[in-house]
């Protein structure tokens, strides 16, 4: 009897556990519809603050595109601002430029809250050069933003001062911007991929501006604009 009831429960045993399997692995409820998933390899954000003028310590980045986010805070306005991107990439321990992130030397500088798109060429090590006053509180986030799938399409953007806006989706074809701009000092909008590559210059003016720019997408993706101006201004995308 023993002999019949042990192959028995040893077949059970087995339907139990293939059972089990095919719940843990075949039922997986799907990604929420429209949520963003970011690529695991993202570098975590890279949060720096001091006082006037220094270098920061050093830090990585990987190769693709940046977005510093940068505030400026004084008491009484500065007469220079600026932000150096240097880098050490030859691991030499000399440090080179990169890219100017922030350049305000012909006029005064109050308190700024902005953002700066760049490219990384190069995996390495990193440092900004801070120029400001000595009383001048700063705080720089630096970023490096990558979408495993497609951003939200976008149909109007919207800011104040130099600004990089968030990555939006670009299907392939012609695209025509619609720029408006209130400032009185430059105005410049570039468009970028979503690996920091200038797509095309959309505006290069100063003063006050209004005109349109066609620019034909040949790859659907993720794009964003890298804005330099000093007032109010407007992009809308056909």
């Amino acid at each position: 009897m023993t002999q019949k009831i042990l192959p028995c429960l040893i077949l059970l045993l087995l339907i139990t556990a293939v059972m089990f399997v095919s719940g843990c692995t075949g039922n997986d409820a799907p990604e929420p519809a429209g949520k963003t998933v970011l690529a695991p390899s993202i570098p975590e954000p890279v949060v720096m603050s001091g006082t006037g003028r220094m270098f920061t310590d050093t830090f990585e980045l990987k190769e693709g595109l940046a977005v510093f986010k940068i505030r400026h805070m004084v008491a009484s306005p500065d007469e220079y601002l600026g932000i150096d991107l240097v880098e050490d990439t030859d691991n030499d321990g000399k440090f080179r430029l990169d890219a100017q992130l922030v350049n305000k030397a012909y006029e005064p500088v109050t308190n700024f809250n902005g953002s700066k798109a760049v490219k990384i060429s190069t995996q390495g090590k990193y440092q900004l050069q801070i120029k400001a006053d000595s009383d001048a509180r700063w705080e720089i986030i630096a970023e490096q933003p990558v979408l495993a799938r497609a951003a939200k399409q976008a149909h109007e953007l919207s800011g104040k001062s130099m600004q990089a806006t968030g990555l939006f989706y670009l299907p392939e074809g012609k695209k025509t911007f619609t720029l408006k701009h209130g400032g009185e000092s430059n105005f410049i909008v570039e468009l970028l991929d979503n690996k920091g590559n200038r797509v095309a210059g959309l505006a290069n003016e100063i003063g006050l501006f209004e005109g349109k720019k066609e620019v034909d997408i040949l790859f659907p993706g993720n794009y964003l604009l890298d804005i330099e101006a000093d007032g109010i201004w407007q992009v809308n995308i056909k």
